[in-house]
């Protein structure tokens, strides 16, 4: 699926960068979710790598981010489950080198909404960490064994 222009070019605006996909089947193994495969045109289609507001896409900047920094392993939460492949995908045509993946169930809410600063969830308090991340951990735990 090809991602068609939003809106015709103007000379007072730069364009959006594409990355284009190939119609192929992208699959890697998720150290907790299992393995995964996605048809890239289908799933991902051609995607966005530079908005025109001159910034670079999520996808991009982690790629570049954890290459630069020599991540050899990301973990997590599901919801960016989905980005995997079109981040595979970049790597591959940049050269460099991709990550083990492990995606963690996310920890929600009492009503099953996402805890996160884009939810204004209350922050992890930075002068005693440990008790919100063993609770964030016990959750995770709880989700993947299915206990409640």
């Amino acid at each position: 699926r090809d991602s068609p222009c939003v809106a015709a070019p103007t000379p007072d605006r730069p364009p959006a960068w594409r990355m284009r996909v190939a119609d192929i089947e992208l699959a890697f193994d998720d150290a907790l979710q299992g393995p995964q495969r996605q048809r890239l045109r289908e799933g991902a289609g051609d995607f966005v790598i530079k908005r025109v507001e001159g910034f670079y896409s999520y996808q991009l900047a982690c790629v570049v981010d954890d290459a630069w920094q020599g991540i050899s392993q990301v973990v997590r939460g599901c919801d960016l489950l989905g980005s995997t492949p079109k981040q595979i995908w970049l790597q591959r045509h940049l050269g460099l080198p991709t990550p083990t993946y492990l995606h963690l169930p996310l920890v929600l809410d009492a009503d099953g909404n996402k805890l996160s600063k884009s939810e204004q969830a209350h922050p992890v308090d930075p002068t005693d960490p440990l008790p919100a991340l063993r609770r964030a951990l016990q959750r995770s735990l709880d989700r993947i064994t299915g206990y409640n």
